[in-house]
């Protein structure tokens, strides 16, 4: 498990770009929508999210690997 403030600097991090995201992208889905139509607006989306994922592949960290089992620890009573 990750340390506590790991976690909490990911969390702010994920959150700030969510805010920023959605901030900035009516603005430029708007833009597009007026020059081209509705279509590429969900075009240039999509696309937008495939080269998101394409690039955070190469961080994804070992999602397939299962958590080490600890062992339990004997308490001398």
């Amino acid at each position: 498990m990750d340390p506590a403030a790991a976690r909490g600097e990911a969390m702010g991090l994920h959150g700030t770009a969510l805010l920023i995201g959605g901030a900035a992208s009516a603005p430029i889905a708007g833009a597009i929508i007026d020059a081209h139509g509705p279509a590429w607006a969900f075009a240039v989306a999509g696309l937008v999210g495939v080269v998101m994922v394409l690039v955070a592949l190469p961080f994804w960290k070992g999602a397939d690997e299962p958590e080490p089992v600890r062992e339990p620890v004997s308490v001398a009573s």
